[in-house]
């Protein structure tokens, strides 16, 4: 269960690993979204996928806000993490 209606962000930061993810939901028929720029707030998707390089604009960090206002945001989750912390911007994505 996906924490009650609640939205899951998934920061990614490879491509590869987005086209994995949407391939394995796509398959057991469960429903997501990819943050897109320009995006101001989440749409009724409860799993939102961003690349780590929109993870850092502000559009996501409005959709994150607003979500919360509605109480509807749930957890951030990192995919391979470790691309993140040994990223050149690593301190901008965090």
């Amino acid at each position: 269960m996906l924490g009650g209606r609640k939205i899951f962000l998934v920061i990614i930061p490879l491509i590869s690993l987005l086209e994995d993810w949407k391939y394995q939901l796509k398959s057991s028929g469960t429903r997501y979204n990819v943050f897109q720029h320009g995006m101001y707030i989440f749409s009724d998707f409860l799993i939102i996928f961003a690349t780590i390089d929109l993870a850092i604009k502000l559009d996501l960090i409005k959709c994150i806000e607003n979500a919360y206002v509605c109480k509807s945001f749930g957890r951030v989750v990192i995919d391979e993490v470790y691309d993140v912390l040994i990223s050149y911007k690593v301190w901008d994505c965090m």
